[in-house]
C-alpha cells in the first residue's frame, strides 16, 4: 500500500480533492459558506 501511495499519491489526491469540490458546488448552500470563510480567512491580517 505504502509503494501504491507513493506511485500514484498526487493522482490519487488530485482526483478526490475535484471530486469533493464538485460535491461542495453541487450544494450552494455549502459553496456560499465555504466561499465567505474564505474571503474572511483572506481579508484578515
Amino acid at each position: 500500500m505504502q509503494h501504491l501511495v507513493a506511485a500514484r499519491g498526487e493522482a490519487v489526491s488530485q482526483r478526490l480533492a475535484g471530486a469533493i469540490a464538485g460535491r461542495i458546488e453541487a450544494m450552494p448552500r455549502a459553496h456560499g459558506t465555504l466561499q465567505r470563510a474564505a474571503d474572511w480567512l483572506s481579508s484578515t491580517p
